[in-house]
């Protein structure tokens, strides 16, 4: 039988940590907790641990513990005798506890933010979905920021939209996979973060984060993600916020060596096969094409060359669905240049113009990239006659539309005279069929085609 021996508490032992000191440190991390930007209390939220009721519970037990402690040795109450803990180790072990809690804090919101993970999925989702379910520009900004770490995690994690089921000797019976926990959390954070809010916030406070996405999705070759609503969305708010990434990389001249290197463009469209996988990137709402102005349009013909050099570059022929769309958006954005009629009081503004510039610069640059790449197309181009069939693969095709569309859209514009001129010859005609590019063998090619379409035409308006 174990005899237990009392002894008095003496209140005159050593005393380094108490009530008072546990106060005062109480009272330091409340002010250090409320005053906490928004983006510690973010990572403190995605943690893998929930470091708050963790927190919570070391508190309350080193708050009690000092409590009873003060008390037992002023009124000088038994306590066990013995060597196993003694009243000093009692009080370092609380301190420690106070100090661990302290310096877990510091750990997960300063030296090691967390990242998404398996263990962490859920917290990490949700807490993502308070912040944009609030709708704070302010902690959008903050959050779109922090992803950036996590990026390469989720779409690690995440599936693609293609092939869900498993091969089996063709056995069409085989049950869909059914993808682990986390890979349906990550494709459910890319549909999240697809809200036209917070790829705004991305567009203007983190665009880091959007080189992270597009260049992380490049390594992995996950070209059909579950991000298509995403990337439109980042596309779609870059073009319409003037003063985004699109607008600084425009040449080295303008923008030095940013405009030389052009991280975000280049990282974002120079990988034909991702923007043919996702087939959202050239594809903005019909709404916000509407109300694009000539700078606006200038930007989507850029970046629809990036996409045509890269698949060019590669030595592809195969039918292109996503470049035949940016080409149709690219060829509807002069019908307003039959304002420019002096029938219409007032006319058109000067944007209008511009646009015709734009899209003339358009097929113009796109022959010179034919003729510096060697561009053939699908094939032979030695055959002279008007009659070459229609080739949907066929990109000197898609070019010579464009010119049709515009050529017919300028006839519109008949008075004045001088303005007449200057749209239709100056700016039309004289570029298509006399402009320096236009005279190399890929501007042979694209003339022969234009002029194929004119003769179909008026043979059948005759």
């Amino acid at each position: 039988m174990i005899a237990i021996t009392f002894v008095h508490l003496n209140p005159n032992s050593p005393k380094f940590f108490g009530v008072s000191d546990f106060m005062a440190g109480l009272a330091l991390m409340s002010l250090v907790w409320t005053l906490a930007d928004i983006r510690y209390k973010f990572r403190i939220s995605t943690s893998s641990l929930p470091i708050e009721k963790i927190s919570y519970v070391a508190i309350v037990f080193v708050g009690l513990g000092t409590l009873a402690t003060d008390l037992w040795r002023a009124e000088g109450w038994r306590v066990p005798a013995g060597s196993i803990i003694t009243p000093g180790g009692w009080q370092v072990t609380l301190a420690l506890t106070f100090l661990a809690t302290f310096f877990s804090w510091i750990w997960i919101a300063i030296i090691k933010p967390p990242i998404f993970s398996k263990r962490n999925a859920k917290r990490y989702i949700h807490t993502l979905y308070q912040i944009i379910l609030k709708g704070s520009s302010v902690e959008m900004a903050i959050a779109a920021d922090e992803l950036n770490k996590s990026i390469p995690s989720i779409l690690k994690y995440a599936t693609n939209i293609i092939d869900p089921y498993i091969e089996n000797n063709n056995d069409i019976s085989t049950p869909p996979i059914t993808p682990p926990t986390t890979s349906i959390l990550s494709n459910e954070v890319l549909y999240l973060i697809a809200d036209k809010r917070f790829c705004r916030a991305l567009v203007r406070d983190a665009p880091t984060t959007i080189i992270t996405i597009f260049s992380s999705l490049r390594s992995l070759g996950k070209h059909h993600i579950r991000m298509r609503e995403l990337a439109r969305n980042i596309v779609n708010e870059a073009i319409n916020y003037k003063d985004s990434f699109f607008y600084h990389e425009e040449s080295w001249y303008d923008s030095g060596l940013i405009g030389h290197i052009k991280p975000h463009s280049s990282t974002m469209f120079n990988c034909y096969p991702m923007v043919e996988g996702l087939q959202s990137m050239l594809t903005p709402y019909d709404d916000y094409i509407l109300k694009w102005d000539a700078e606006q349009w200038s930007i989507y013909c850029k970046i629809t060359l990036i996409v045509l050099s890269d698949y060019i570059t590669r030595g592809l022929n195969n039918y292109s669905p996503t470049l035949e769309i940016a080409y149709e958006h690219i060829k509807i954005s002069c019908n307003s240049l039959y304002m420019l009629d002096a029938k219409y009081d007032p006319p058109c503004s000067e944007d209008s113009i511009e646009k015709l510039h734009n899209v003339t610069r358009f097929c113009t640059d796109a022959v010179k990239l034919f003729n510096e790449r060697n561009y053939a197309g699908p094939r032979c181009e030695n055959d002279t006659s008007y009659s070459l069939p229609y080739r949907p693969q066929d990109h000197y095709n898609y070019i010579s539309d464009i010119m049709l569309s515009v050529i017919f859209d300028a006839s519109k514009v008949r008075r004045p005279q001088s303005t007449c001129w200057t749209i239709q010859y100056t700016s039309t005609w004289g570029i298509f069929f006399h402009g320096p590019h236009m005279r190399t063998r890929a501007g042979m090619i694209t003339k022969l085609r234009l002029r194929g379409k004119i003769y179909r035409l008026i043979n059948e308006l005759t």
